[in-house]
């Protein structure tokens, strides 16, 4: 899953970020299944109806035996349509619910410390942009 601008293009200074830490996690014998593209990164369950939240719902619906989930984002909030679709305690719950193991791929922004929190606590980690 990824999120990308609201035109449904990638922004082009992170594809290639996003695409060098898919090739490693391929390398690695890690399958990558079909990518999800939410309409912004936030996490509240009230948010935008194809925000992150919502998207890993779907994610999980299409994938019942996933064994993990990867989220990369460039985390900026700043982007349209993100700034009004940001995260709320609601949707960290629910999020934490939903997560078996949690990783999150930095592509520009570092997640904030909620969203880390529970990655860690999943079992996942951040995937570092190198």
């Amino acid at each position: 899953m990824h999120s990308h601008n609201e035109g449904g293009k990638h922004f082009p200074d992170t594809e290639p970020i996003l695409q060098k830490q898919l090739e490693k996690l391929r390398a690695s014998g890690i399958f990558i299944g079909d990518r999800l593209s939410p309409l912004g990164f936030g996490f509240s369950v009230s948010g935008h109806t194809r925000n992150a939240l919502h998207a890993l719902e779907e994610a999980l619906r299409r994938n019942p035996n996933g064994d993990a989930v990867y989220l990369f984002s460039d985390f900026d909030r700043t982007n349209v349509p993100y700034e009004p679709d940001s995260s709320d305690a609601d949707g960290y719950a629910r999020l934490s619910v939903l997560l078996r193991q949690g990783n999150l791929g930095a592509v520009r922004k570092q997640p904030d410390p909620e969203l880390l929190r529970i990655a860690r606590e999943s079992g996942g980690d951040l995937i570092e942009s190198k």
